[in-house]
């Protein structure tokens, strides 16, 4: 897939409701807020940064119901696109 798995990231499930999005994100953004990592080195730090950043995008994407129906709209295209291709290099293997 061209995109993170925001779903994975947030670990909900494609079937969560906004409420379970929403609590999942700002339980996530707590545990990486800056303020609570202050004991880590810098490059825990750049990591823990990154992770905030994805978990951000995240909601801003799945926590909105227009954005979260062309993702999902997305990932199940290119879910069946990688299917049809896995199904002719098989057909093609076989011959």
């Amino acid at each position: 897939m061209s995109e993170k798995d925001y779903y994975a990231i947030l670990d909900v499930l494609p079937t969560a409701s906004h409420e379970e999005i929403k609590k999942a994100k700002i339980q996530w953004a707590k545990l990486y807020h800056r303020d609570r990592l202050a004991e880590l080195d810098e490059e825990g730090k750049k990591r823990a940064e990154n992770k905030l950043a994805d978990i951000n995008d995240a909601f801003d994407t799945i926590g909105d119901p227009g954005k979260r129906r062309l993702y999902d709209q997305k990932v199940e295209a290119e879910k069946s696109e990688l299917q049809q291709r896995q199904e002719q290099e098989r057909s093609d293997a076989e011959k």
